[in-house]
């Protein structure tokens, strides 16, 4: 066998209960439910659907207070980011793994300093609620980084096959939507309460119950994602100085990475962005903030009939394909319901329906597209460095997630929302619920326009193209392992 360097990504020529070689090995149903519990685990113990609202609502911060803590809190992941990528790429695989062990280390973490983020404490001044706000974000957010980017670096790991890594990307969607289901679906029959005047509030007591019982079941899932997961395929620990513009460079040549990370920030800060402000929506414009439990259901329903079908769908269409249908048809039905301007609680679910397709496809073929990306990035610099192509994935993500919150706050301010005085709850004019409308149709009717012009005319790796990169790949690791 030819010497390899340090960097390489290798095949082992047998399973770590020595198996048969890993690339005659194809994933059990059980590794992949198990892999697609750790996005759930993720889900749950991290779960900020209503920490907007918290902040303002219940904190009582101002609206430019929680836009600049968004963006503070991106200025530390630029750095805590990468750090956690070197960490993870130099770090040496050992019997918990090189990715898997993370899983068991950061989870319990996170969900106590999410019970800590959402705890009300009497008596504190507005900017002694800033603080606790910010301190409490940043921890929470550091464990947070440290278990998803070896999260998502494990999808490259556990099998060497692109059938299995749509499957797999594919079961982290189910995953994700079986943690989203209890904050997005069961949390808003159960935080709100109402004054004696009718005005609907966000119950911080009540939240704060769901978020210990949520961290406490996330916790549980990622033990199962570890004790059912294996990586097959060992990478050796990179052995180099923390470099960022050398890595920047590298990943900055490879235009693939580059854009499905621009794309997923995106389409991440699209998803944050309806959930949130969805919430406001059918508090404040419908009146019915208990309703929001079902716009989950009728973004992402779409999920259930696609699933079934996707691999399928994927292997005769292709990844890119399918996702340049899906926003599409997101766009259409989101403009259309801007246009509409409809009082109807239930029209308005049914078109989110359809504006959900696109973030259904977009979100479930996402993860198998950044490995994609990878084995890009492999052929360009001869080596593997998942951690690190991961880690900026993940930092994109969460610049979406920023942008997302920072907008938010930005167009509640431009309407003219009233937020938390005292002990006062606020109730907001119908000239604030009717912004609230335009604001939440017409922003993602935009962003999923931008996304269908990206992902159609600019995204390079399509069916063809990577089915090409796949055999180059596999006739690259036969002949490193001669």
């Amino acid at each position: 066998m030819e010497t390899q360097t340090q960097t390489e990504l290798s095949i082992q020529t047998q399973t770590a209960a020595d198996g048969p070689p890993a690339e005659e090995i194809r994933l059990s149903f059980k590794e992949k439910l198990a892999y697609g519990m750790g996005d759930g685990a993720y889900q749950l113990t991290f779960s900020t659907n209503f920490l907007n609202m918290f902040l303002t609502d219940v904190q009582g911060l101002q609206l430019g207070q929680v836009t600049m803590l968004m963006f503070a809190l991106r200025i530390w992941d630029a750095v805590s980011d990468p750090v956690w990528g070197w960490i993870i790429d130099n770090s040496k695989p050992g019997k918990r793994g090189k990715y898997r062990k993370y899983l068991l280390y950061c989870p319990l973490p996170i969900a106590l300093a999410s019970v800590l983020m959402f705890t009300r404490v009497p008596g504190l001044s507005q900017m002694q609620y800033l603080i606790w706000a910010y301190v409490t974000y940043f921890i929470a957010d550091l464990f947070q980084t440290g278990v998803s980017i070896p999260y998502g670096s494990l999808i490259g790991v556990l099998s060497p096959h692109a059938s299995d890594r749509t499957s797999l990307s594919m079961f982290r969607n189910i995953g994700a939507g079986i943690g989203l289901m209890p904050p997005a679906v069961i949390l808003p029959m159960i935080v709100f309460s109402k004054t004696a005047d009718g005005v609907n509030y966000l119950n911080e007591t009540k939240h704060l119950i769901c978020i210990i019982v949520m961290g406490a079941i996330g916790v549980l899932m990622a033990k199962f994602c570890y004790f059912n997961t294996t990586e097959r395929l060992a990478s050796a620990a990179v052995q180099q100085k923390l470099d960022f513009r050398k890595t920047f460079r590298s990943l900055a040549r490879n235009r693939p990475f580059i854009l499905i990370s621009l794309c997923s920030m995106l389409l991440i800060g699209t998803q944050i962005y309806v959930q949130t402000v969805n919430g406001y929506l059918f508090k404040d414009y419908f009146g019915a903030p208990s309703m929001a439990a079902l716009l989950p259901v009728a973004l992402y329903s779409s999920t259930v009939l696609i699933i079934p079908f996707f691999s399928k769908l994927v292997a005769r269409f292709g990844k890119k394909e399918l996702v340049s249908a899906g926003v599409l048809i997101s766009a259409l039905a989101l403009g259309t319901l801007f246009l509409l301007s409809t009082n109807s609680p239930m029209v308005y679910l049914a078109f989110s329906f359809f504006g959900g397709i696109g973030l259904s496809i977009f979100t479930t073929a996402s993860w198998a597209m950044v490995a994609d990306t990878i084995d890009f990035q492999e052929l360009l610099s001869g080596q593997r460095e998942d951690g690190i192509a991961f880690a900026f994935c993940s930092f994109f993500r969460k610049l979406g997630h920023t942008a997302a919150g920072a907008g938010i706050n930005v167009l509640l301010a431009v309407i003219g929302y009233a937020v938390r005085e005292g002990s006062e709850v606020v109730a907001q004019t119908p000239e604030v619920a009717n912004g609230m409308y335009t604001i939440a149709t017409l922003v993602p009717a935009i962003s999923f326009t931008l996304l269908f012009v990206l992902m159609t005319f600019v995204y390079p790796l399509g069916k063809a193209k990577v089915a090409e990169l796949q055999e180059t790949i596999q006739a690259k690791r036969v002949e490193e392992n001669k």
